[in-house]
């Protein structure tokens, strides 16, 4: 059974809509591609356009892989 995560990544992907959120404690604002699962793991593609990394954003932003459960 997916996560509410999961499936609000989903959602977010049919409809074409971006999401803002908190993940490790940097707040982003991303559109998600992909979802997918690593060793049983929930994971999202997607590309940060806005919001705070740890790592530094890129000016034109960056795609990443955040575990989703």
């Amino acid at each position: 059974m997916p996560s509410a995560t999961y499936q609000l990544f989903r959602e977010a992907i049919l409809s074409a809509k971006q999401i803002t959120c908190d993940y490790q404690g940097n707040h982003r604002e991303l559109c998600p591609i992909i979802l997918g699962h690593t060793l049983g793991r929930e994971r999202a593609l997607v590309f940060q356009f806005g919001g705070q990394s740890s790592q530094g954003l890129s000016p034109g932003g960056n795609w990443k892989c955040l575990e989703l459960s």
